[in-house]
């Protein structure tokens, strides 16, 4: 089972750290999420939200790729989001706040046991918040959404014959390099593990490496494997700090 979340800007939206609560001014917040999630025990919900509102750097028009931030938390199931910066249009129609820079991030929380995350990339069967449009978001009251049963099935922009070429082209040795990497990471304990930085030159290519490094482990041991197809100043960003309860 699969909550969902969505935060954008919109005209009302809820409160996740005050148990729902309506906020009923214009701005970016949380639009709806499922009601699983406000009970507290789904998520840990100020890293929840962190992640939620988090923008990725993009340039419009020129630069306007998704960006997949994947968390594994001490507490509370696993977190996807997908980052989409909305295309600024003049001459759009609608009752909203017709100004550029505006973005959705739709979020999942589950376990994601059963699913490799890359094969949610680029689905508009999964990612369909952002195919409703800006006006939806201020025009449409917030209502809970549904919790999805599940998320495979769905037709992603990566394919096996895809990993395959991508691996082939050079990268077999890096590839296992990083399995090795990850693998030695995890035999210690979780504050002394480092992190993989990966430089490509495209969004696309940088997804691949994700697809890549997770299709030689099985979906249950893939999904332990946290990941950012994209992050500005990681060096600072990339931070996970934990109270004595674990907790973000």
């Amino acid at each position: 089972m699969y909550s969902e979340l969505i935060y954008t800007r919109c005209r009302q939206g809820i409160d996740i750290l005050k148990g729902g609560r309506p906020i009923l001014s214009d701005g970016f917040k949380v639009y709806s999420c499922s009601k699983d999630i406000l009970d507290g025990d789904v998520a840990d919900l100020p890293l929840l939200f962190n992640m939620a509102q988090c923008k990725q750097a993009y340039s419009d028009p020129n630069f306007m790729d998704d960006v997949y931030v994947y968390a594994v938390p001490d507490k509370g199931r696993n977190i996807l989001v997908s980052f989409h910066p909305i295309p600024f249009d003049k001459d759009a129609k609608g009752d909203y706040s017709h100004r550029p820079g505006n973005f959705i991030n739709q979020v999942f929380v589950g376990d994601f046991e059963n699913v490799y995350p890359f094969e949610l990339f680029g689905s508009e069967v999964v990612w369909d918040a952002q195919s409703r449009g800006e006006a939806f978001y201020y025009e449409n009251e917030p209502q809970p959404l549904a919790c999805r049963p599940e998320l495979d099935g769905a037709v992603g922009s990566i394919v096996v014959d895809d990993i395959e070429r991508f691996v082939s082209d050079g990268r077999r040795e890096a590839v296992k390099s990083a399995v090795a990497f990850f693998i030695e990471q995890y035999t210690l304990p979780p504050e002394s593990r480092k992190y993989l930085v990966i430089r490509d030159e495209s969004s696309s290519y940088l997804e691949l490496w994700v697809a890549a490094i997770e299709s030689a482990f099985s979906p249950r041991m893939a999904s332990g494997l946290p990941f950012a197809t994209r992050m500005d100043k990681f060096m600072n960003v990339n931070r996970y700090t934990i109270n004595q309860n674990g907790l973000y």
